[in-house]
């Protein structure tokens, strides 16, 4: 298996999870933050373009889900 892209330096923290539906992918991080990207195919490998970032966490994000269409996204994370 190869390593086709990778997000590691897109947080200020460590990227704990990922999560990805329909070309949307969901990163979330150590520094509180969710990131959300437009996954793009670029010859062998993917490229990402960043769509938004939502910062409702006071502390680290430790969890993603998606519902199963793709349009809801639950996150889960420590407490401070």
């Amino acid at each position: 298996m190869a390593c086709i892209d990778s997000v590691s330096s897109a947080h200020s923290d460590a990227v704990n999870f990922v999560a990805s539906s329909g070309g949307i992918v969901y990163t979330g991080s150590a520094d509180g933050k969710i990131k959300v990207w437009r996954a793009s195919a670029s010859g062998d490998r993917r490229k990402q373009s960043l769509k938004t970032t939502l910062s409702k966490h006071d502390s680290s994000v430790n969890a993603l889900a998606l519902t199963p269409d793709g349009a809801g996204l639950a996150s889960g994370g420590a407490a401070e």
